[in-house]
């Protein structure tokens, strides 16, 4: 129950009661699992959060320290998620990772989203169609070449996006 409403706060844009709701949800002895920090996260990702400072777990994703106040959108309110997580010992899985992706390529940090992949990667968590979709999403965005970007993508995962690289080669202009 805790989850559906959680959910809804997010896709509302009401982000103070999603986390309320999930303090809340602490404080009943009800122990929220990957999908609750999934909702809260995704409710990030659409009220586009913007905070002074990324959250102490920038260094776990490998990102730049320097950024501008007003484009660091909802990536630090879902870092903010992901240390949750960890601190209630759920490790992300391939939708949290990905949100970030897409946080990332929101904001123009291409770089951050191709090392949380890396990071995702590295904690042996496969990324899914839905996470490239995000990277190409965030290359296309910052005026990338997606050729080039799924080519780097190929090093990382080369089953995935060999068969991206296959379809895109005759749709992309570059």
């Amino acid at each position: 129950m805790f989850q559906s409403i959680i959910k809804a706060c997010g896709k509302y844009r009401a982000l103070d009661n999603a986390f309320e709701l999930h303090e809340q949800m602490v404080l009943s002895g009800i122990n929220p699992n990957a999908a609750t920090f999934n909702a809260l996260m995704n409710g990030c990702r659409l009220a586009g959060w913007s905070q002074a400072a990324l959250s102490p777990f920038v260094n776990r994703f490998k990102c730049s320290t320097r950024f501008d106040i007003q484009r660091t959108g909802d990536v630090s309110r879902i870092l903010q998620v992901i240390d949750m997580m960890w601190s209630s010992g759920i490790a992300p899985d391939v939708v949290s990772y990905s949100s970030l992706v897409d946080a990332y390529g929101r904001i123009g940090r291409v770089e951050d989203a191709f090392a949380t992949v890396d990071d995702m990667i590295a904690h042996g968590v496969e990324p899914n169609i839905v996470t490239f979709t995000h990277l190409i999403n965030a290359a296309v965005r910052a005026g990338k070449c997606v050729i080039a970007v799924l080519n780097l993508l190929a090093v990382r995962c080369a089953q995935l996006a060999i068969v991206m690289l296959n379809v895109l080669e005759h749709v992309s202009p570059c």
